[in-house]
């Protein structure tokens, strides 16, 4: 399947802005990745045997529906990226005080990788901070290899997207002057 074709067949939606039927999927989703978090991942050491609370029926939603709830509050929001009725990666990132964007997390599942999702949705993210008139937007703290490739593709279409990029993985969203 070719890059464009796959592209085509995914959905793309912020968590802030679902029905409860995407919402439910969403948190499923998440609560699978922490409670079954990858084994010797960073985060799975951060988490430790809290993971195991999150496997447990009606504590496991409790926590998840309070945290995301606690999250939301603090301007965290995730863009899902759904092929059919499964989600196949997801952004997610805080909107700062500052009026930035701070994008921590791109993911997209193993058998879907290497197809320019992941570029597709930090584009869908910029273009989202541009409605929103985001000023800035960090992509990871440049530490990644993975983030790194995206800053790198955002800097390369600088011009056509109407951003500069600065060091630190940093990208300023230039808007007309009104």
């Amino acid at each position: 399947m070719r890059e464009s074709d796959l592209i085509d067949k995914c959905s793309m939606y912020l968590g802030m802005e679902t029905n409860r039927i995407l919402e439910r999927r969403i948190k499923q989703y998440l609560l699978e990745k922490i409670a079954y978090a990858e084994k010797g991942s960073k985060f799975e050491k951060e988490i430790g045997i809290l993971k195991y609370l999150f496997r447990t029926g009606f504590i496991s939603q409790l926590i998840t529906h309070a945290g995301l709830e606690a999250l939301k509050r603090r301007g965290y929001d995730v863009l899902m990226l759904e092929l059919g009725k499964e989600i196949a990666g997801y952004t997610a990132f805080q909107i700062h005080a500052d009026n930035s964007l701070h994008i921590f997390s791109v993911e997209v599942e193993p058998e879907y990788q290497g197809q320019g999702l992941a570029k597709n949705m930090i584009e869908e993210v910029l273009n989202k901070a541009k409605m929103k008139k985001i000023s800035r937007i960090r992509l990871g703290a440049g530490g990644h290899e993975a983030t790194n490739k995206l800053y790198f593709h955002l800097a390369k279409r600088s011009t056509e997207l109407n951003i500069t990029a600065e060091s630190g993985n940093w990208i300023n969203i230039l808007y007309e002057k009104e």
